[in-house]
């Protein structure tokens, strides 16, 4: 059976074949290198409008805008993701894995552009660090934050939240993240992108941060920590899992000082928002969510359940081939108090 589905539509066959389409998307990618996203400012401020014009049920899960965190974040294909067979970026440069992504985004999608496409990031036991998407940042915002309030952001990682606060009605950011590729990239994105907003970036481990100076200054509080050490985004000794490498040490040293941080820093009455899931490495599941449940409640939050939070779709994953979609849950805390004005 032919790897390419009959091309013949309606009685009119195609000038190029699929294998056509495919010989010359290969020649194109082998030679140009790792398609980047690079999107111009303009480009970048036209999916921002396009993002805060957005509404209801579709910002959950719309991806609009995720370049605009990669165009400024090009690392984040290089951070490595524990038992990962290599690097989306180690594709190109490889025959028969180039030629297996092509053929697989012909066989779901027909058709390729010039641009990255997500296969590269998933044949043959590649993996990529994800970002969050935007819009389903700016629905939280709306929700859970405040008109000209304060966002906090305890682990700014690859910029998908701050787009996000960027379309909101949010007037200031705080955030905080030991890479310093992260930091740099947020912080010309700041620059470029957040017109008329506040944004106040420091490349510095949560734990580290002094609680004193940011005491009820928040309005929503909203990250993804790292997931232990599933996911290694630099080679800096600033690192969680370098600096705590064993679970409990993790646990105690990093989890709960970031989730008190959070408390620290709401005002009575608002909320944290955290998306994490549980991990395997090594045959071992870590309970990451019941983890974070229970700093939350140490450090004095309620927590009152999750929000499920749609990944990307992925193909061939399903029993019989076909495409299924992973959740992971964004949990809910509250610090107890008269609720603020919103």
């Amino acid at each position: 059976m032919p790897f390419f589905p009959d091309m013949k539509n309606d009685g009119i066959t195609p000038a190029f074949s699929l294998e056509e389409v495919e010989g010359a998307a290969f020649e194109y990618f082998s030679t140009s290198g790792f398609p980047y996203h690079n999107l111009m400012k303009h480009v970048c401020m036209q999916q921002i409008n396009e993002l805060r014009k957005m509404s209801g049920s579709a910002l959950l899960h719309s991806p609009i805008a995720m370049r605009v965190a990669d165009t400024y974040h090009p690392h984040r294909f290089h951070a490595v993701v524990f038992g990962a067979k290599g690097l989306p970026v180690d594709v190109i440069r490889d025959e028969k894995k180039l030629t297996r992504a092509i053929r697989l985004r012909l066989k779901y999608f027909g058709k390729i552009g010039s641009e990255y496409f997500s296969e590269l990031g998933l044949v043959s036991g590649i993996q990529t660090c994800s970002n969050f998407r935007p819009a389903f940042a700016l629905d939280i915002y709306r929700k859970y934050g405040k008109l000209g309030g304060t966002v906090l952001d305890t682990c700014f990682g690859f910029g998908g939240r701050l787009v996000g606060f960027i379309a909101s009605d949010c007037r200031r950011y705080i955030g905080f993240d030991p890479s310093t590729k992260s930091y740099e990239s947020n912080l010309r994105m700041s620059k470029d992108l957040a017109k008329d907003k506040e944004v106040l970036l420091r490349c510095l481990p949560i734990e580290d941060a002094d609680l004193s100076e940011f005491e009820e200054s928040s309005d929503v509080a909203f990250t993804s920590p790292p997931y232990f050490c599933k996911e290694v985004y630099s080679e800096e000794d600033t690192q969680s899992c370098y600096r705590y490498k064993m679970s409990r040490d993790w646990c105690n040293g990093f989890l709960v000082p970031m989730m008190r941080f959070q408390f620290s820093s709401l005002k009575p009455g608002c909320y944290a928002l955290v998306n994490i899931a549980d991990v395997k490495i090594k045959n071992k599941l870590y309970p990451l969510v019941r983890w974070t449940i229970k700093a939350g409640e140490m450090v004095g939050f309620t927590y009152e359940g999750n929000i499920p939070y749609a990944l990307s779709r992925r193909f061939g994953s399903g029993k019989k081939g076909g495409n299924v979609v992973s959740v992971e849950p964004v949990l809910k805390f509250r610090k107890d108090g008269s609720n603020p004005t919103r």
